[in-house]
């Protein structure tokens, strides 16, 4: 029987052969570590040479656009791979190979009835052509599809060579899949545990310091009261500072959701803070606001240094007097605004460069906030206009 020859020259054997050869070179590429789209670009190379066909091309579907996107190529103008896209619909070639998950042979695109030829195809002169789904777990990835400038009767071991092909392809894009998924899980995991853990550390770091500077002062000064009455009544005083301590401790950011409702929030400092004095009322007045603990606690701590300070030196060496805390949504631009105001006789000068001062224009920048603070004989008002978006 004689052997079949082909026009340059190549016995089926030959040519079988030659599949067999690069199918196994597609394989070990495939086992190494390299970018998809690299090893994508060479697969198309190594089958237009296996085949000897003049283009060859990889569409992968986006199923937000509803389409096929010309990943990568061989043989194609400039500007068409990345940019060329072709239909879903059954009248598409490659569209019928997406949709039914079959192979799809097209030996002359111009006079088809079946199949309308797309622009791209008839500007490079295309005339036959095959496609073959790339499945991944059973549901279509995209398409593989040579095509050839000439008539060519494609047999069913060309065929056979690009489902093998599509395969190893299908093989890599889910390794590329399941890494990248992998990867985005790890770094999101790891950012997350990063942010709750400089969230927890920055806040009992700030609080923890913020309380023990004011115990400290505390301590210290208790010594020196003179009788026994005066000493327990500072020491009332550090346990309901200590109250408000735990308070903070409690809004670690341990909830799924990062919210803190804040009207709850302020309530419990303030409540906290008023019983500090019994001729000074502490009111609240909170628009219905959630905010993430890391823009919560910070304002929090705005609240019950403003508020300490009112308690501290507006009424000083006078009887009676109020604080109100007013939390209002809706400043404009995801923006809300924080005030808290007193009738008392102002902050002395002494107070206004101390180390609160100074801890409140910090917790001040961690909300992106602009604060006004006004204050005279006649009281004190301090207004922090804060961003309160997600």
């Amino acid at each position: 029987m004689p052997r079949r020859i082909n026009k340059a020259g190549y016995t089926e054997a030959d040519k079988l052969r030659r599949h067999q050869r690069i199918i196994i070179d597609l394989g070990m590429l495939a086992s190494q570590t390299m970018p998809l789209n690299q090893f994508l670009r060479h697969a198309v190379s190594q089958v237009a040479l296996a085949l000897e066909v003049s283009h060859t091309k990889i569409m992968r579907y986006r199923p937000e656009e509803g389409d096929l996107l010309l990943s990568e190529g061989v043989g194609w103008r400039t500007g068409v791979v990345g940019q060329t896209t072709f239909s879903v619909d059954l009248s598409s070639a490659p569209g019928r190979a997406f949709q039914t998950a079959d192979p799809v042979i097209v030996d002359d695109i111009r006079d088809n009835e079946e199949f309308t030829a797309a622009p791209s195809l008839l500007e490079h002169g295309i005339v036959s052509l095959v496609n073959v789904p790339v499945l991944i777990d059973k549901a279509t990835w995209g398409v593989l599809e040579v095509d050839h400038v000439e008539r060519r009767d494609f047999r069913e071991d060309t065929v056979g060579f690009l489902l093998a092909a599509s395969q190893l392809l299908a093989t890599v894009i889910q390794r590329h899949q399941a890494e990248e998924a992998h990867r985005g899980a790890l770094a999101a995991a790891a950012m997350e545990n990063q942010r709750r853990d400089l969230l927890l550390a920055e806040m009992q770091h700030r609080v923890k310091n913020y309380f023990q500077m004011i115990l400290s002062m505390v301590s210290v000064e208790r010594p020196r009261l003179p009788t026994q009455i005066g000493r327990d009544i500072m020491g009332k005083v550090a346990q309901r500072i200590m109250a408000v301590s735990l308070c903070n401790d409690q809004l670690s950011p341990h909830r799924p959701d990062q919210k803190v409702t804040m009207p709850s929030y302020l309530r419990a400092i303030c409540a906290g803070l008023g019983s500090q004095r019994n001729d000074v009322s502490v009111t609240l007045k909170a628009d219905d606001i959630s905010l993430p603990s890391e823009r919560a606690v910070p304002i929090g701590l705005i609240v019950n240094e403003l508020v300490t300070n009112s308690l501290k030196y507006a009424f000083e060496g006078r009887t009676g007097g109020s604080v109100i805390v007013e939390l209002k949504a809706g400043a404009g631009g995801g923006r809300a605004m924080l005030q808290v105001s007193d009738d008392g006789s102002g902050i002395p000068d002494t107070a206004k460069s101390g180390t609160g001062t100074r801890l409140l224009q910090s917790l001040v920048r961690q909300v992106a906030g602009e604060m006004e603070q006004a204050s005279s004989d006649e009281g004190t008002k301090t207004t922090i206009i804060f961003i309160d978006a997600d």
